[in-house]
């Protein structure tokens, strides 16, 4: 396996990420609601108008997030290179392939570890809500209804 040739691909893919964000929040910081939507003010419109505007800006943001997460991934990987502990599983030890290693760089997990972490761990990014709200369990409202 090539890490420089991984290290050489996961530092374009960072220096791409940072262009990207630094262009969505700049046009975030740009732009209120007042200003996309055109309107002086927002009592004239229909819900509908301002909803899809709320949820074009909300998409943005998600899309923001997803960006800056897979940027720390990247910085994570590159970090590890220079430990000397890239392409080593974090959970269990063992070498990850050089297959996935190349079509993730990033991967901190062996195959067998990345399905656990999605399914089990705690390495999942999940909305706080998830940690305040608690779960109710409507399954015995699944009666039939005539």
């Amino acid at each position: 396996m090539e890490i420089g040739k991984l290290k050489h691909a996961l530092w374009i893919e960072k220096a791409d990420l940072e262009e990207q964000l630094h262009q969505l929040w700049s046009e975030h910081q740009k732009q209120s609601l007042r200003e996309v939507t055109s309107e002086l003010s927002a009592y004239d419109q229909h819900p509908a108008d301002l909803a899809s505007e709320l949820m074009e800006r909300d998409t943005d943001f998600a899309m923001k997030e997803q960006k800056r997460i897979h940027l720390m991934e990247i910085e994570d990987a590159l970090m590890r290179m220079d430990a000397g502990t890239y392409g080593t599983c974090e959970r269990c030890g063992q070498p990850i392939p050089e297959e996935r290693l190349e079509a993730y760089p990033a991967a901190k997990y062996c195959l067998a570890c990345e399905e656990w972490s999605e399914s089990e761990g705690q390495e999942r990014i999940r909305p706080v809500e998830e940690e305040v709200i608690p779960f109710h369990d409507f399954s015995y409202w699944e009666t039939e209804i005539d």
